[in-house]
């Protein structure tokens, strides 16, 4: 991937003719989907609910804690994802930045 955000010049172009018009319910229902069946993302919920779990203590009451946070840290850490990638479209408007940063991002 390095390599080719190198040798790759400009633009990044889009294909959008395979475009549904999906509503944004079913885009989250699908994204929600997948997410949930990705065994990294569930062995790695897991992993860390059980720190917080003690054995014999009230299960569901910990987790009733456990899942609302979850969900509100993962929505902040997307949504300043997506706020950094918005800014950095911003500040490559012309396709010699574009390339450039192609450039730093493939040495990485």
């Amino acid at each position: 991937m390095g390599l080719s955000l190198w040798r790759r010049g400009g633009r990044i172009e889009f294909d959008d003719s395979d475009r549904s018009a999906a509503t944004p319910f079913a885009i989250m229902r699908r994204a929600v989907l997948i997410s949930l069946s990705n065994p990294k993302a569930v062995f790695a919920y897991v992993a860390v609910f059980s720190q917080f779990v003690e054995p014999g203590g009230d299960i569901a009451a910990r987790l009733l804690v456990l899942f609302p946070t979850s969900i509100a840290v993962t929505v902040l850490v997307y949504g300043g994802y997506c706020l950094l990638g918005i800014g950095i479209a911003r500040l490559l408007p012309s396709a010699r930045r574009q390339r450039w940063f192609n450039r730093m991002v493939g040495a990485f």
